[in-house]
Parts: C-alpha cells; structure tokens; sequence
C-alpha cells in the first residue's frame, strides 16, 4: 500500500511540474507578444493619426480650392467667368481629391485591423489559462483537505507525505523479521480430519489472519484465493455457539447448585440466556434454531447482491452511496472491523486511497464507524 500511495504522490508531483511549466512557457509567450504589440502601437499610432489629420487638412484646402481661384480671376481686368474658372479647376482637382480620400480610407482600414489584432490575439492563450486555473483551484483544493487531515500548513504537504512515506517503510521493514513468526505452522499436529477441504481452508484462513494482524498486506506474498461457503460458515457459527451455550450452562448450574431448590430451573436458563445476549451470542440450544435461520438468511441475501465497484471519484462524490451498498453487502455477515476496514481499502483507488493512506494510525486500525466518518469529512 505504501508503494500504491508513493506512486500516487510522484504522478501528482509530475502532473503539477508539467503544470508548472506550462504556465511559464505561456507566460513568456504572452510576454513577448505583449512587447511586440505594444512597439507596434506605440510606432504606427501617433503616424496614423497624424497622417489622418494632415490628410484631412489638405483635402479641405483642395476643395476650397476653385472658389479662391474664382475670386483671384473675377478681379482681374478682362477676366474669364468665374463660373468657367471654378468647373476647369474642380475637374483637374477631382483625381487628387479621390486618391487622397482613398488613401484616407486605407489608413482607417489599417487602424481597425490593428484593433482587431489588440483585442483577438489574446483569446487562445485567455482560454488555455482559464483550463489550467480551474485545475489549480482543484489541485488547491486537494492539498487543503490533506493539509487538515495531515494537521499541516498547506505548504507542507508534500514533506508531510514524504516524511510519513518513510515511516511506513521503516516500520514495514522492522515488521518483516515477525512476518515469519506470525504465520501458523499448519505442518505440527497435522490430524487426518485436517486432510478435507474444510479444515483446508480454515488454516488458510487463519493464516490469512495472522497476516492481517502483522500488517503484511503485501502484493508480493498472495494467498489462495479461498470459496465462501456461506452453509457451512453458518453451521461453523452455530456449533461454537451451542459449545459456548453448553459449556456456560454447566457453569451456572454448578455455581447454583446450593440453591437448586429454591430457585426455578426456568429461571436459571432465562438467566443463562439474558447473559448470552448481552454477550453477543446465541440463546442456549433450543433457541438457536431461529439464529441459525436468520444468520442464514441473512449471509445469503448478502451474497445475492451485486459485487460493490471500486471507488476512484477524486472529489469524493458518491461516496455515501459505495458506503450503503458496501454495508449492505459485508456489514451484516459478521465481520470484525479491521477486515471491513481492509475490505473498504482495497475497494478505493487513485486519490481516494491516496488520502486513506495519510489517516492517522488509530483511524486505520480502530473501529470501521471511525474509519468511514475520518474518509467522509
């Protein structure tokens, strides 16, 4: 599980240092055009308009023009019409009077299209910049839950898990000489009643067992997988009852036997029976014939239901959901909880089980309820 959550940890370092790049190069990119934009303005602008103010100008003395002209000839002795005067000259005027108005509108056309450039050449890098802040605010998200969780500053984080990475592979190392110790040697007191399937799995499963409780979960060392058998579990059940049932009758009535007389055997068995529920346990012989039952039914209904899929959403949304459809399926069979909690991690995946593995130690080894309240918040 460590190597799980290492990976996990180094695919997000990647991912924010391919990130991090990403934003410098678009930052120098925008910097850049920013420069060459704002020299292009700076060069063209104060030319642009003033061309268009002196080209204005001219135009207007141009076409006042034929009118002057006019008046200069209608003074003079023997003067031509001014009429005559002011059509030759409007007509020798008109070209030039077009082509400045032409230019006029080029260098409105190329304002427009400078505008244009202004206000679009900055849209694809707007739109990208806008994707990768919506990740960063999700990524910030992300590292302020495990900064609550870590009980850290959200700058520490990445130290924090690395720190407690650490941990984890020191104490796994320092639990692997028990590891041999830990295991139930099944080759001693070997009977020929062990030889059958049951008592086969049995020893798996105690070894099995063992193995959970000295924390070796790893993927090296896998076990059998081992058939449910949901009638003889339930039988197996029964008789330890009935021999727990048995054995403390014997006792009460031995530590009774003084006052056998006076007290009613009915009253005797009731006792026997409030003690085995408050103990946990099945009512005394004849009255486990309706725990059998349910205990029965109860398994099969359980393992009618669909398997429960894996857990990978990163924000956390379904998660009410996997937890009803996980205790529906193993919550009522049973269990103990540190193998509900063990059935619950190998059930999340990718940032979920990222965040499982950073819960404190009491979260991930005491009760199932706790564990699911400390995954939820």
């Amino acid at each position: 599980m460590a190597d799980d959550m290492e990976r996990e940890l180094n695919r997000i370092l990647e991912a924010d240092e391919t990130s991090e790049n990403r934003i410098e190069q678009l930052q120098q990119q925008l910097g850049e055009l920013s420069s060459k934009l704002q020299v292009l303005a700076d060069a063209n602008a104060q030319q642009v308009t003033s061309t268009i103010v002196t080209v204005s100008e001219k135009v207007a003395n141009i076409q006042k023009l034929s009118s002057r002209a006019a008046q200069a000839l209608s003074s003079a002795e023997g003067a031509v019409p001014p009429t005559d005067v002011e059509e030759m000259l409007r007509e020798y005027l008109l070209e030039e009077c077009e082509t400045l108005t032409s230019e006029m509108a080029k260098l409105e056309d190329a304002a427009r299209q400078l505008q244009e450039i202004l206000s679009t050449a900055f849209a694809p890098y707007i739109s990208e910049l806008c994707e990768l802040l919506d990740q960063a605010q999700h990524d910030d998200i992300c590292m302020r839950q495990l900064a609550n969780l870590l009980a850290v500053d959200s700058t520490q984080v990445v130290t924090a898990v690395k720190s407690l990475l650490s941990d984890r592979q020191v104490e796994q190392q320092t639990k692997a000489p028990i590891k041999s110790a830990a295991r139930v040697d099944d080759s001693t007191g070997t009977t020929a009643m062990e030889t059958d399937e049951a008592q086969c799995s049995r020893s798996q499963f105690r070894n099995a067992f063992w193995l959970l409780k000295a924390g070796d979960v790893s993927h090296d060392d896998r076990l059998q997988d081992i058939p449910f058998d949901a009638v003889q579990a339930a039988e197996g059940r029964l008789r330890s009852d009935q021999l727990y049932s048995a054995d403390k009758w014997n006792k009460v009535r031995f530590q009774n036997a003084d006052v056998v007389n006076t007290r009613p055997r009915a009253q005797i068995r009731a006792s026997a029976f409030r003690d085995n529920q408050s103990r946990g346990m099945s009512p005394p012989l004849s009255d486990t014939g309706s725990c059998f039952d349910n205990g029965v039914g109860v398994t099969l209904a359980a393992m009618a239901l669909p398997e429960v899929k894996n857990f990978t959403h990163p924000d956390g949304r379904g998660f009410a959901k996997f937890v009803t459809s996980f205790s529906m399926k193993y919550g009522r069979i049973g269990l103990t909880d540190d193998m509900l909690i063990h059935l619950m991690s190998e059930k999340l995946e990718g940032h979920p089980r990222a965040i499982m593995e950073t819960l404190p130690e009491n979260a991930r080894h005491g009760k199932f309820a706790d564990f699911v309240a400390a995954l939820s918040a």
